[in-house]
């Protein structure tokens, strides 16, 4: 199970996509890819590019560098101007494995116990009336949220350390790879939880 963002914040997102889709049809294993709110950001952009210079500005433009699209400096008229432009290079380089990846990724799923989502769960609403915004962006309300769902949620997408969130009702697998060093999975095994890291040689040094 992958809680998504695979993209953005790092230069080699086109990397991880092949990596993914590779593993999408050569594990023997089952695997579920979810999406995460930085996949609907990049999607955003190839249908809408004007509407979405901001994830250009911020994050989007390592993704597009990944796949050799250059991107203008910070300017924002020059991106207003080249944003379709670089859509369409983008779109050009994009292998469409990649964009039909992207593009299946489902919202959450369950698995005994479990559930995984990317961001979290509106609190005090039943899983079934989840809405796609909140199982993709949902924070603050959700992670000081003592409300008991009927499946303990498995989530990413928020961070505060290098280290696993674990409470009563939710595991927060995010430990900011992008700014730690450290990547984290969890194996859940009937009651046995245990979590798993890789971590950088500056996030070693640094402990």
């Amino acid at each position: 199970m992958f809680c998504g963002d695979y993209v953005d914040r790092g230069p080699q997102s086109s990397q991880v996509l092949t990596a993914l889709v590779w593993l999408s049809r050569q594990s023997t294993l089952e695997i579920v890819f979810l999406r995460g709110n930085h996949e609907v950001m990049l999607l955003d952009f190839l249908d809408h590019p004007d509407r979405n210079i901001p994830w250009l500005r911020r994050d989007g433009a390592q993704t597009l560098m990944s796949y050799g699209v250059d991107v203008p400096g910070d300017d924002l008229a020059s991106l207003e101007t080249a944003c379709r432009a670089l859509r369409d290079r983008l779109l050009d380089k994009m292998p469409a494995s990649h964009l039909a990846f992207l593009r299946g990724l489902p919202i959450r799923t369950m698995c005994g116990d479990y559930l995984f989502v990317h961001a979290g769960l509106k609190p005090r609403v039943s899983i079934a009336r989840q809405s796609e915004e909140d199982c993709l962006w949902i924070g603050e309300e959700f992670l000081s949220a003592d409300y008991r769902f009927d499946k303990i949620v498995v989530h990413g997408h928020s961070w505060s350390a290098d280290e696993p969130e674990m409470t009563a009702n939710r595991i927060g697998i995010d430990t900011g790879a992008y700014s730690t060093g450290v990547l984290t999975a969890v194996r859940l095994e009937g009651e046995t939880i245990v979590f798993l890291q890789a971590r950088t040689r500056s996030a070693e040094t640094s402990c």
